[in-house]
């Protein structure tokens, strides 16, 4: 099923701590934009990228971050993650459309959260956010790949039902899926 670019494969949604909205109108605005990218350079550090496949590394860079925003707003669906309390963005969640599906909505999903905002749950926050949206535009089924060295990530995908699929997966890559039915 392919969704229409323009239009989010999911809405916004709130929990506890964390505010995920779609950043369109984020990089609408030129100088919206380069405040973001300013502040990624901060977030994108090689500790927070070290799982992410080549394509999502970037260097720390004003001008670097201001190319790989245009390249994920090609690509996916990017969120940014912000925590309601300080208003701080801590990280970004990154949707895409798998288009090769005709029968189900399914999304990879993959997020990446500031080192300052690691082993406080949010990660965790955020699938379980994710998975009560996600239900709203049932059937639907969520992926996750981790890769293999990540055990955090896979253990934040167990922790909220997500279920490996020994068939998707690789020798490098867990691939790990939520799916979600009409009631």
């Amino acid at each position: 099923m392919n969704v229409d670019p323009i239009t989010p494969l999911i809405n916004g949604f709130r929990t506890e701590r964390l505010s995920v909205l779609h950043w369109s109108p984020a990089i609408a605005d030129s100088e919206n934009k380069l405040q973001l990218a300013e502040t990624l350079v901060q977030i994108l550090t090689p500790h927070v990228l070290a799982y992410l496949p080549p394509s999502l590394q970037v260097e720390q860079t004003t001008t670097a971050v201001l190319n790989w925003i245009n390249d994920r707003a090609q690509e996916s669906d990017v969120y940014l993650i912000n925590n309601t309390h300080s208003k701080t963005l801590i990280g970004l969640l990154i949707l895409v459309d798998d288009p090769t599906s005709e029968a189900n909505l399914n999304i990879h999903i993959g997020y990446l959260l500031s080192q300052a905002a690691w082993r406080k749950g949010y990660a965790s926050e955020l699938i379980k956010g994710l998975l009560k949206e996600a239900g709203r535009h049932a059937p639907i089924t969520l992926i996750g790949g981790v890769a293999k060295g990540n055990a955090a990530s896979a253990h934040v995908l167990r922790k909220q039902g997500f279920l490996l699929d020994q068939n998707q997966s690789d020798k490098d890559i867990d691939v790990f899926t939520a799916t979600i039915a009409t009631d």
